[in-house]
């Protein structure tokens, strides 16, 4: 009974070690039908000793799914694309309108109409984590997405 006992205490280790990422608050923001990208917001905590990279994402209702950054270049917001996004050990990172956050670029048709939206994200060891998110209007002053054309992207 002890060596059972062992061994589903060892098993629950070994999990746990690959449970560092934790996602909340996944966000996608809705917008009126036909636009062909929006954004993607959350919250990633990481309760490793290590840093940690996600390298891909992707979701159902999107084509693409890039990682981008919001930078001042003098008095003018940039839009910029970055290749990964870093959570640090211990710590965490939060995709939010003005900084960090996804574009979903060629949205499906129908998009917005979806039961179920989901974003997976690939890490530098090759782990997805595959999670849920929600639609909202997020109406208020954040970034105006719709205008994400026109921003300078420097990829």
């Amino acid at each position: 009974m002890v060596k059972f006992f062992s061994a589903l205490l060892l098993v629950g280790c070994v999990s746990n070690a690959f449970a560092q990422l934790t996602f909340t608050d996944a966000t996608i923001r809705l917008l009126p039908p036909g636009q062909k990208q929006t954004a993607g917001y959350l919250t990633i905590h990481n309760s490793s000793n290590t840093s940690t990279s996600l390298t891909l994402a992707n979701s159902n209702i999107s084509e693409t799914v890039e990682f981008h950054t919001t930078m001042m270049h003098g008095e003018m917001m940039h839009m910029m694309q970055v290749t990964e996004l870093t959570i640090p050990a211990q710590g965490k990172l939060e995709l939010q309108p003005g900084g960090y956050h996804l574009m979903l670029i060629n949205l499906a048709d129908n998009w917005f109409n979806q039961t179920e939206i989901w974003l997976e994200f690939v890490d530098t060891n090759n782990n997805k984590h595959k999670i849920p998110a929600r639609l909202s209007k997020m109406d208020g002053a954040d970034h105006n997405h719709m205008q994400h054309d026109q921003h300078k992207h420097h990829h």
